[in-house]
């Protein structure tokens, strides 16, 4: 990361190592966004990070997927791109790494009937919609 902040940025490195691992990630991110955005999007995005990834929460925005309701879980994972082969959706589930409306899925077979958020790993959400 110290790469990212020398090529990126102008802070000071002995500043940036100092930092705790997870602050310096954030505060690279505020930087960036700032350059590129502004400093309300930044922020925005730091509060955002912070609800999803500290405090366990879902993300406000996320991709939709559309299913029939005969769908099984590997292929809303596959056809949504939220993993990007068949095996690595049967590895997230037989790693316990997959649920659904917060219930942990641990059979490829699950087809959702309800609509809902699918979670692959700790950081892929989808809202599955039936219809």
């Amino acid at each position: 990361m110290l790469k990212y902040y020398e090529l990126l940025t102008d802070e000071s490195l002995v500043k940036v190592r100092e930092m705790h691992p997870r602050d310096a990630k954030v505060n690279l991110a505020k930087i960036i966004i700032t350059q590129y955005h502004s400093e309300k999007a930044a922020q925005k995005e730091a509060e955002e990070f912070t609800r999803v990834f500290s405090q366990k929460e879902i993300p406000v925005d996320m991709p939709e997927f559309i299913s029939d309701g005969q769908k099984n879980i590997v292929l809303i994972l596959t056809e949504s791109n939220l993993v990007s082969s068949g095996n690595e959706a049967r590895r997230l589930i037989k790693q316990g790494a997959t649920s659904f409306n917060n219930i942990k899925i641990d059979k490829e077979s699950f087809i959702p009937k309800e609509s809902g958020i699918l979670r692959a790993g700790s950081r892929r959400f989808l809202n599955v919609k039936i219809g």
